[in-house]
């Protein structure tokens, strides 16, 4: 169906400048002099993952880890620097992961209930009364992370879905 698609919509017209500033982004850190190293950086993120974020949520470690990731975003990332090409491989990756890192954190935060393998002490209930849709995010225009719930589709992929609230097996 992919090949179709294409097919179906011609030839792409490539954004020279946009190639270009993204190659930029990606090299930068390689041309870097000092800064901040990925071991730095990937040493604190051990650190919340040991220290402030554990199996079981509540509202206030992921407070904490959605301003660790904001303090790592503003004061880390301007300033990561590559060694070598398989260093900027791991740089270039951590910048991807804290890219998507805080609005997973405020997606988590969002959702009032545990679910699966998401285990929030503060909500402890499977709430398919008020929780039974997607919660989904983008990156706004202006840089900012937007969220919203859409519901789930009433359709052969999906299961339908008992509208019940009861206490995730885990805190049983």
């Amino acid at each position: 169906s992919a090949a179709e698609y294409a097919q179906a919509r011609g030839e792409t017209k490539i954004d020279r400048a946009q190639v270009e500033d993204v190659e930029k982004r990606a090299m930068e850190p390689l041309h870097r002099k000092g800064g901040v190293f990925f071991s730095d950086v990937h040493g604190k993120f051990e650190a919340l993952f040991t220290e402030v974020i554990d199996h079981v949520l509540t509202g206030a470690n992921l407070r904490k880890a959605i301003a660790f990731s904001e303090q790592i975003k503003e004061e880390c990332l301007p300033r990561l620097s590559a060694k070598d090409v398989h260093d900027l491989t791991k740089v270039n990756g951590l910048r991807n992961f804290i890219e998507v890192f805080e609005p997973a954190l405020r997606v988590l935060l969002r959702r009032k209930e545990s679910r699966g393998n998401i285990l929030r002490e503060d909500y402890p209930e499977i709430d398919n009364i008020e929780w039974a849709k997607f919660t989904v995010f983008k990156k706004g225009a202006t840089g900012n992370v937007e969220i919203w719930e859409e519901p789930v589709p009433e359709d052969e992929d999906h299961l339908p879905v008992q509208r019940i609230k009861t206490t995730h097996p885990f805190f049983l």
